[in-house]
């Protein structure tokens, strides 16, 4: 194993072992095929939350910088090379997809000018 893989060893072993047909399959019906822009893989983007997870990064910024910095690390989500690793707000676009509230938030109130509510 090269010393650049070495490094990555335990994110490298989670990579390898983890399985996501499941969960990559419930990713993919959360998206519309048949209109907008063409989507990033989700299954890409539950891989690279799982290794931020496994590397306790703890914010997206982080861990989009962190694949950005590491060839290898884009391999483990299925990208290329650094230059495809989406941006942060494509990965806050998938977190909403995956997690979306039941029910919508209600607006904030907005205060009037002698701060009463």
């Amino acid at each position: 194993m090269g010393r650049a893989r070495k490094a990555w060893e335990k994110e490298t072993r989670w990579s390898l072992t983890a399985t996501f047909d499941a969960q990559a399959e419930a990713a993919q019906s959360r998206y519309a095929i048949d209109r907008g822009r063409p989507a990033r893989d989700p299954g890409q983007l539950l891989r690279a939350s799982g290794l931020m997870t496994v590397r306790q990064i703890p914010s997206l910024v982080d861990g989009v910088a962190m694949f950005r910095q590491s060839v290898w690390l884009c391999h483990l989500c299925g990208w290329e090379s650094p230059r495809e690793v989406p941006a942060v707000s494509t990965f806050y676009d998938f977190l909403r997809r995956m997690y979306s509230e039941e029910r919508p938030r209600k607006r904030r109130l907005q205060c009037d000018s002698a701060g009463l509510g």
